[in-house]
């Protein structure tokens, strides 16, 4: 686990924007832009891009952004953001779950060509539980 940076080093927050869950020497570097979709606290001395969202998954936000961008998404990439969106929702478990996650989720279900996203959502609980 990295636990610093060289002073002055480029960084985006992904998933978090809490000094106290980042890297120990986060004040040293250059924050350029945050995404997330947790409560806000974060400060900076400049402006920055932020993409902050209330819906329940920062795979969910990229999803978006990456729409919205135009970027193609593989297979790859969509595995790895239902992934994300599963472990968020705890398989749309979570109160935070929102219909669009769920939406998200199944156009991400198409590109990735899982079949069954239950049993791929189990698989992966119990890989998660043996770390």
């Amino acid at each position: 686990m990295i636990t610093s940076l060289p002073a002055g080093s480029i960084v985006a927050l992904t998933d978090h924007n809490e000094k106290t869950q980042t890297i120990g020497n986060i004040d040293e570097l250059k924050v350029v832009s945050i995404i997330d979709h947790h409560k806000f606290a974060f400060t900076t001395t400049e402006p920055i891009e932020i993409n902050v969202q209330p819906i329940a998954s920062t795979c969910s936000v990229l999803y978006k952004m990456w729409v919205a961008a135009g970027h193609p998404i593989g297979k790859e990439e969509a595995t790895a953001m239902i992934m994300g969106l599963v472990s968020d929702t705890l398989y749309f478990r979570s109160p935070t779950t929102t219909a669009e996650d769920k939406a998200i989720f199944i156009e991400l279900q198409k590109i990735a060509e899982i079949k069954d996203p239950e049993a791929f959502s189990l698989e992966m609980f119990a890989a998660k539980s043996d770390l």
